[in-house]
C-alpha cells in the first residue's frame, strides 16, 4: 500500500530512513527506540524474524520509480507503487510483482525463472539509483524522495531495460 507524505511525515522512523545508492534499498541508520527493529538494505535476512512480519522491512520504495514509498514486511507486499503497478502487468514482460509466486501467477515449475526475475529487478533498482543520484553518501529519504520528483518514465524505462539484452549483466555500460 503507497504512504502518503501525511503518513511518512508523523512517522517518526521516516527520519532515520536512508536509500542505499549501491542497491536502492532502504535502510534506518538506527534501531526503532520501542521495538529495537532496523531495517537494513541487504542483510535484513541475517537478522532474527521480527515479530508480525513476514520480511524484515516495514517500508520499500516501488521497485519501478523509487518514488513512491510504499507498506511492506509481508510476503504479499507488492513491489510497485498503484501508479506504476498496471503498466508494469499490462507489458506482460514476466516482471514479478510481489515476492509470493501467487502474485505473479507462477506456476512451480517456473520458480527457476521467478528467482532469476527477482535478480535481474535488483539489478534495475541499482540501475535506476544511478540514474537518479550523483555518487557520494547515502541520501535522507525525504532527500531522495525530493530529487526524484518525475518518475512519469519509470515503466518505460524498466521495460525497455528489461527488454535490452546486456541488461542481465550488471558490469554491462549504461548508453
Amino acid at each position: 500500500m503507497d504512504l502518503t507524505i501525511e503518513e511518512l511525515s508523523q512517522d517518526p522512523r521516516t527520519a532515520a530512513m536512508r536509500v542505499c545508492l549501491a542497491h536502492g534499498g532502504l535502510y534506518e541508520d538506527r534501531p526503532d527506540p520501542k521495538t529495537g527493529h532496523q531495517q537494513r538494505c541487504h542483510d535484513g535476512a541475517n537478522q532474527e524474524k521480527w515479530d508480525g512480519y513476514d520480511i524484515n522491512e516495514w517500508i520499500r520504495l516501488c521497485d519501478c520509480c523509487l518514488a513512491v514509498p510504499m507498506r511492506s514486511g509481508s510476503k504479499w507486499s507488492p513491489f510497485f507503487c498503484n501508479n506504476c503497478r498496471p503498466d508494469i502487468v499490462a507489458s506482460e514482460r514476466g516482471i514479478p510483482i510481489g515476492r509470493h509466486s501467487m502474485m505473479n501467477r507462477v506456476a512451480p515449475a517456473s520458480f527457476t525463472s521467478m528467482f532469476g526475475a527477482f535478480d535481474r529487478l535488483e539489478d534495475w533498482k541499482s540501475h535506476r539509483v544511478g540514474q537518479l543520484t550523483a555518487t557520494g553518501e547515502d541520501p535522507t529519504l525525504t532527500e531522495f524522495l525530493d530529487a526524484n520528483s518525475n518518475p512519469h518514465t519509470a515503466v518505460r524505462d524498466l521495460v525497455a531495460w528489461w527488454d535490452a539484452p546486456d541488461s542481465a549483466d550488471p558490469d554491462a555500460e549504461d548508453e
